[in-house]
């Protein structure tokens, strides 16, 4: 599947990232779009060190008012398991959602938010 992180500007101006966690399985493919003037980079993927690496880079670039390149989910370990990173602007302002994997192993039928 295809899921989208949203990079905008709320109601009050403040920059937000939507959603705040996602539940994606390997394979999937994540691509963080960018509705802000200014270029952020999702970066800093942390998890379980068991559990490898989430994406293939380390790092995506979310150009302003554009969209990254896709990441496909790659991790190895079966079960769930969470990742947490960092969406940063030019100035080092971060806003750190979450991601979890979930079964990443398995080709269940649980639903992703």
């Amino acid at each position: 599947m295809k899921y989208y992180i949203v990079a905008y500007k709320d109601i009050a101006g403040i920059d937000r990232v939507a959603p705040k966690s996602l539940k994606v399985r390997n394979g999937d493919f994540v691509i963080w779009a960018n509705n802000l003037g200014e270029t952020y980079t999702a970066q800093d993927f942390r998890g379980p060190t068991d559990a490898g690496q989430l994406f293939p880079e380390t790092s995506y670039q979310m150009p302003s008012n554009d969209t990254s390149s896709p990441a496909q989910v790659q991790v190895s370990r079966a079960g769930k398991s969470t990742f947490t990173y960092n969406c940063v602007d030019s100035a080092g302002k971060a806003l750190d959602p979450v991601i979890i994997v979930d079964n990443p192993g398995m080709n269940d039928d649980g639903g992703n938010e």
